[in-house]
Formats: C-alpha cells, sequence, structure tokens
C-alpha cells in the first residue's frame, strides 16, 4: 500500500470502529462494576483481528518495537464482555496518532534512520575486512550489497519501479535518469558494479594487488560511506 491507501485505511478502522459507541448502555460490566458495556460482543472480534493486522503491518518500519501495537495490545485483548467505550475511544486515539506520524513522515524518518544505522554498521566491517589483505574480496561484496540495497530505497523513494533482477548497474542507470543524483555518482557506482561483479565471481586473483589493491577497495568503501550520507536520509 502507497501512503494515500494507508491512510484511507486508518479512516476506514476509525470509523469502523467508532460504529462501536452506538453500541453501548449503562449497566454493570463481569465484575459487577457500573460502567457501560457492549450490548452485542460478537461485534468486536472481527474487528479486532482487522486491528491486530493492521497494526502488525507496520512491524517492518517501526524498530526495535512496534509502539502502536503495544499499546493498542491490551485494548484489542479485552474480553468483549469487559469492553467500555473508554477502551473502543482509546483505540481511535492510537489510530489517530498513527495517521498524524505517517502523514507528518515521522514513520519514514524513522525508518530510513534505522535502516542508515545498520547500513552503517555493515561498512564498518567492511573497513576492518580490509585490514587483511584476504579480506579485500568479502569488503568489496559485502559495501557494494550496501549500496545496492541503498539504491533500491533510492528508487523506491522516487517511484522508480524496480525489478528483482535488477543488478547495481541496472539500479544506477534508473535513478540517474531521474536525477536522484548527481552524474559524478553516476560514474563512480559504475566503476563499483564492476568491482562488484568481479567479487560475486569469485576472481579472487583481481583482488592480490592487481587490479585492486587495499587502498582501492578502501577508497571505494569510504566513497560508498559518503554516497549513503548524502542520499540515505
Amino acid at each position: 500500500m502507497n501512503e494515500s491507501e494507508i491512510i484511507r485505511k486508518i479512516d476506514d478502522l476509525i470509523a469502523r470502529t467508532n460504529l462501536l459507541l452506538d453500541f453501548f448502555e449503562e449497566g454493570e460490566n463481569a465484575y459487577g462494576i457500573r460502567s457501560d458495556y457492549l450490548k452485542d460482543p460478537e461485534l468486536f472480534p472481527a474487528l479486532s483481528a482487522q486491528l491486530f493486522n493492521f497494526f502488525d503491518s507496520f512491524s517492518d518500519v517501526l524498530y526495535p518495537k512496534n509502539r502502536y501495537l503495544d499499546k493498542a495490545a491490551y485494548y484489542l485483548n479485552i474480553a468483549p464482555k469487559n469492553l467500555t467505550s473508554t477502551d473502543i475511544k482509546t483505540v481511535i486515539q492510537i489510530l489517530k496518532a498513527l495517521k498524524y506520524d505517517i502523514i507528518n513522515g515521522y514513520l519514514e524518518r524513522y525508518s530510513a534512520y534505522v535502516t542508515a544505522g545498520v547500513f552503517n554498521d555493515f561498512i564498518k566491517i567492511s573497513k576492518r575486512l580490509c585490514e587483511n589483505e584476504n579480506g579485500l574480496l568479502p569488503a568489496a561484496s559485502l559495501s557494494t550489497a550496501v549500496l545496492e540495497d541503498s539504491l533500491r530505497r533510492i528508487a523506491s523513494n522516487n517511484n522508480i519501479p524496480v525489478e528483482e533482477a535488477d543488478t547495481l548497474g541496472s539500479l544506477n542507470q534508473k535513478c540517474y535518469g531521474v536525477r536522484a543524483y548527481q552524474k559524478n555518482h553516476l560514474q563512480l557506482i559504475n566503476g563499483w558494479a564492476a568491482i562488484r561483479n568481479d567479487a560475486d565471481h569469485g576472481h579472487f586473483d583481481l583482488f592480490e594487488g592487481q587490479p585492486y589493491a587495499k587502498k582501492d577497495i578502501e577508497l571505494m568503501i569510504s566513497g560508498i560511506e559518503q554516497f549513503l550520507a548524502s542520499y540515505l536520509k
């Protein structure tokens, strides 16, 4: 789902959840406490399941925990016979909070922040691999894998269609095609793609000083790091 579809889904869930408020009346709950209660308990379970599934669908962009799901879960797990209108109103407010954060870009920024942090860890590993001459090939492979994934994200952010079969080279052409970055990066990434191709095809002899020396792989990793800092935001 794109953002507009997600917003429409939230609005639909808010409207449907809000309708439950018409089915509460004053009385005693299961514990004999004076409160309001849902006249038809069978109305809640199906909606509760749909709400659970919707909140859970954001788990891949909410790290380390889906706080919206955490907050909503308490109320969605209440037995229908113990449910009050206040519980329903709280779920509606959580949906509205999620909608607000999506519209204002907070989830996207947080997801990008976490992704950048993970990529930074892989770049650090690549740098450590370069400390050993025998680690140049895996360092090249790992750092350019990070680069490929970042290009897929850049493409997505620019509404560029991406196929599973797209390579680092084809992604580079697609992203530059909409001027997602400058021409100098197009040329740099083409060079890095050539190194990636040699690394992934196990050409170990090419990483023994000619044509790829330790300083060449270190410069590439540094360049990828700078690229991520500039465009993966």
